[in-house]
């Protein structure tokens, strides 16, 4: 059996490389030749440019990033050719309805999903850099066919623990959106609940501590906004199927906490950021809400300082940004667990120790 990976970025790397930990011969098409460069200097090899030069492939993964209006995962979509019996599994993140576009452009090259090959879709549960929850998170399955989940079942069965199938495609695709749409709810809560300790003078760290004494209760630790690439997109998915007020609110106290953050500055000059990538301890900026405060801070007019390790001196001047020592003299410090200290009012406001002391 030959799999082909197709869109090998964070989520495809890190399938393609455990697929063949597995045994399974795996190859990977990514048009990007940056990042195809990239990878074959990391020693990631058998990864094409388009999939053709794949050859004869027994199972499809789509990993591409979905695009606006589904316009990436389309192209890769029209870009296959799958032989009789093959299996094209879908794990990138869908709309409701995602997976019935993507039958449909099959359809349109004369390839019926259900007869000529298996369509499927099973949303992956892959966390940003943690390569080992490709295969150890349980997988939702669904396909356009009965017989199309059957395949799926039959090739993901050796590889994951534990399968949940579903009748109803939609079921699975509404379950990523869902999943993604709870986190994002979450923090969009505790940073409401972070703008009302910093107008009230309370001690956010404290009340986080507090509230997490309680065993069957978690709330969640604030950042410098709801960033990355999938919890945005997907909470946007799921408002399209649902129109509710509650996910409406919840993009705008996000929003809100980002201008927040951004007005705090006030006639502050010196300002250091203690982070800027996406994540603390992994050198991606890529969709990074601290990278969005650093420039509107910087076209406020201020002087912006960055301490971040994961990046180093040479990265972040390239971003614009001056690195700072992180015990130098600031107007202003943002850091992480997101807290506002004005060294001139010697006021620290919300350090999560992760005990409130």
């Amino acid at each position: 059996m030959k799999v082909c990976v197709v869109g090998v970025g964070n989520i495809g790397t890190n399938l393609l490389t455990s697929l063949r930990r597995r045994g399974v011969r795996a190859v990977g098409v990514e048009i990007d030749p940056d990042r195809r460069a990239a990878l074959a200097a990391a020693g990631v090899d058998g990864v094409f440019a388009t999939p053709d030069e794949a050859g004869d492939v027994d199972v499809w993964i789509l990993t591409t990033s979905t695009g606006p209006g589904l316009s990436h995962i389309l192209s890769a979509v029209r870009a296959i050719t799958p032989k009789p019996g093959a299996l094209v599994s879908v794990e990138s993140t869908l709309p409701v309805g995602g997976t019935a576009r993507l039958a449909e452009a099959f359809r349109e090259r004369g390839f019926a999903p259900g007869e000529a090959f298996h369509l499927a879709h099973v949303p992956h549960r892959i966390l940003f850099g943690v390569e080992e929850t490709v295969f150890d998170a349980p997988r939702v399955v669904a396909g356009v066919t009965p017989a199309c989940r059957d395949a799926a079942l039959a090739f993901y069965r050796p590889l994951v623990p534990r399968l949940y199938p579903v009748d109803d495609v939609r079921v699975a695709e509404l379950s990523k959106i869902v999943e993604n749409g709870l986190r994002y709810l979450n923090i969009a809560f505790a940073e409401a609940l972070f703008g009302y300790c910093l107008e009230q003078g309370l001690d956010w760290a404290q009340l986080h501590g507090a509230v997490n004494t309680k065993p069957n209760v978690e709330l969640l630790n604030v950042d410098f906004g709801i960033g990355g690439e999938c919890l945005p997109k997907d909470v946007r998915f799921l408002q399209e199927a649902l129109q509710s007020p509650l996910l409406a609110a919840a993009i705008a106290a996000d929003e809100a906490h980002r201008e927040r953050l951004r007005r705090l500055a006030g006639p502050c000059v010196r300002i250091l950021l203690k982070g800027l990538t996406f994540k603390p301890g992994y050198p991606d900026v890529r969709f990074s809400r601290a990278l969005e405060l650093a420039q509107a801070l910087a076209a406020d007019g201020k002087e912006v300082y960055v301490y971040d390790p994961a990046l180093g001196p040479e990265k972040v001047a390239e971003l614009g940004f001056r690195w700072g020592e992180p015990d130098g003299g600031y107007d202003l410090v943002y850091e992480r667990p997101l807290a506002i200290r004005k060294s001139k009012e010697d006021e620290q406001r919300g350090q999560d120790t992760g005990d409130g002391q």
